[in-house]
């Protein structure tokens, strides 16, 4: 399979050693420390699993799709018997295994679409937040068919997507921010104003279909049109 060439992976990785908590999602305020970025990312792992009913075990093995700094994957690697965390971005990397030396928990640097860094082994569970509505549409689903490709038969799919439709207020803040990043400014209202930080608006109905294309059936879509909407899918058993 052939990589898409990813602008938005190249400037994650370029921004994450300046970036730092800052830019890990909406959940983590701009003064906040370590200890506060782990008590989000412990909270907003306890809302995912009682929405999505997310299976954990300390005999499945767990892939995180953009882990950041790492967050959420000390949570994670106390609910499972093995973690592979992914991301864009050597700087957060360096910082994840700083912050969870825990030997069950890998953490392997990636580009664009090539998951091929966690393809030693398949995986139980895969599980992403606050990731994919940077991603354009057909980069999404290149990410689907290699998650599809990595899971075991059985396995889940479980991640967060804003699929809120963009508001008025919000499209002229976009251009406010591309003629301003286009001028030279980089920042604006404390954020990046470069168009690999904009969100993508993706429907909750077609980026089920792109799971279903890439071979998956959708369990559940939880709160589709909201800022956070969980995706539950499943690759289903090989048949006899």
């Amino acid at each position: 399979m052939t990589s898409i060439t990813c602008p938005s992976s190249r400037w994650w990785s370029q921004i994450g050693a300046e970036g730092g908590l800052t830019l890990l999602d909406q959940h983590v305020g701009p003064e906040a420390d370590w200890q506060r970025a782990v008590q989000t990312g412990a909270a907003d792992w306890q809302r995912a699993q009682r929405l999505t009913g997310i299976p954990t075990s300390g005999h499945l093995s767990l892939l995180e799709i953009g882990c950041g700094a790492g967050r959420m994957t000390g949570v994670l690697a106390a609910q499972y018997g093995a973690v592979v965390a992914l991301d864009v971005s050597e700087s957060y990397l360096r910082c994840a295994r700083r912050h969870c030396p825990a030997g069950h928990v890998m953490f392997r640097a990636i580009e664009g679409d090539d998951l091929r860094a966690a393809a030693d082994r398949q995986y139980d569970v895969a599980f992403s937040y606050e990731v994919f509505h940077y991603l354009a549409p057909r980069l999404l689903g290149r990410y689907f068919d290699e998650v599809h490709r990595l899971l075991r038969p059985g396995g889940q799919f479980v991640f967060e997507l804003n699929t809120e439709p963009l508001r008025w207020t919000t499209r002229c803040s976009l251009w406010v921010r591309r003629v301003l990043h286009a001028c030279g400014k980089r920042s604006w209202r404390g954020w990046p104003t470069s168009p690999h930080f904009i969100r993508k608006v993706h429907a909750a109905e077609t980026v089920a279909a792109r799971l279903e294309s890439a071979g998956f059936a959708v369990l559940r879509i939880i709160s589709p049109g909201c800022r956070e909407t969980w995706f539950v899918a499943t690759k289903p058993q090989e048949k006899d």
